[in-house]
């Protein structure tokens, strides 16, 4: 944790000779994620350090648009047609797993969520609408197929 030794830190970053201000900023950055149980990460460079892997690796995870670290195959639909499953590559797992261990797994579940909720359940989620005078039901068609290449940025509040 970078603000539980700020001062650590800061001499660390002299020591590499970053400016005050760059240090600062830094620190003030750190301290919201951390303070919500998440850990801080500054830039891909100190991300691929703290998962232990390579900075190179990362960016081509970031810049791959065709796919190249998954590894398609496709399974039967109940209603005919096939599903296509993109299994990541072992590297990549690694590191979606210890952003779920290290991240997600500490972060609270929004109260109206369900899926994939410990102690929620389907059951649990049909009670919030049960005796409602409608019910929007809906399908998004090949969701998981959608082209989101034009969203080029998210941002992400731990």
């Amino acid at each position: 944790m970078i603000s539980a030794s700020p001062h650590q830190y800061r001499a660390g970053g002299r020591a590499l000779g970053r400016p005050e201000p760059l240090l600062d900023a830094a620190l003030a950055q750190a301290s919201r994620p951390e303070a919500n149980g998440a850990p801080a990460i500054l830039t891909l460079k100190h991300l691929a350090n703290r998962m232990e892997v390579s900075h190179k690796f990362l960016r081509s995870i970031v810049g791959d648009k065709e796919g190249a670290h998954y590894r398609d195959f496709y399974i039967s639909k109940r209603n005919g047609g096939r599903r296509r499953i993109a299994v990541p590559s072992t590297e990549l797992m690694a590191v979606q797993r210890w952003i779920v261990r290290e991240i997600l797994r500490n972060q609270p579940v929004h109260p109206a969520s369900f899926a994939y909720a410990r102690g929620k359940s389907i059951y649990a989620c049909a009670l919030r609408h049960a005796g409602a005078g409608w019910l929007l039901k809906l399908d998004i068609h090949d969701f998981f197929d959608a082209d989101f290449s034009h969203l080029r940025q998210f941002q992400v509040i731990l």
